[in-house]
């Protein structure tokens, strides 16, 4: 959630704003009522801590930035092993999209046809390029090349489209 103030991110203002939904979903107030005043002060400590909780337990499943940055790489050597499959077209229009998004437009009913694996790496490499500031392209050397070379290889055009 946003502080209005200074509009930074503060994860712990979020937990605090879905304690007191849950503390008012299981405990609804009068139309004149305060939650401060009603509310029983050891509750919401209570509420407070399992939302705490649920944070942390959130935070603990999220994939490390290593794991992201290994799905990237094995989806660019799954296409580089069996060029011209169509999971590899899949996977490459996916990458293409996330280099160049105005360029390269990704059908997502293509990842239907990709195996389940294959599927959560673009998934984590999703996540990846949602995290950080570098772009997908730049985890590797002569990385505009590689990805300029995958266009022309499975025919993306200017436009994102395919020609095969």
């Amino acid at each position: 959630m946003n502080t209005p103030s200074t509009g930074e991110n503060r994860p712990d203002i979020a937990l605090i704003a879905r304690a007191t939904r849950i503390a008012l979903q299981q405990f609804p107030l009068a139309d004149n009522e305060d939650l401060l005043v009603t509310m029983p002060f050891f509750k919401l400590v209570y509420l407070l801590t399992l939302a705490l909780e649920e944070g942390g337990r959130l935070a603990a499943s999220q994939p490390k930035k290593e794991d992201l940055i290994a799905s990237l790489k094995a989806l660019l050597a799954f296409v580089e092993q069996h060029p011209g499959t169509d999971s590899a077209r899949v996977i490459v229009s996916v990458l293409c999209s996330l280099y160049y998004g105005n360029r390269f437009k990704v059908d997502l009913t293509g990842l239907r046809q990709i195996d389940r694996a294959s599927l959560e790496h673009v998934l984590n490499v999703l996540r990846l390029d949602h995290s950080t500031a570098k772009e997908v392209h730049e985890y590797f050397e002569n990385g505009s090349a590689r990805w300029e070379e995958m266009f022309s290889a499975y025919g993306f055009t200017k436009g994102g489209r395919s020609h095969g």
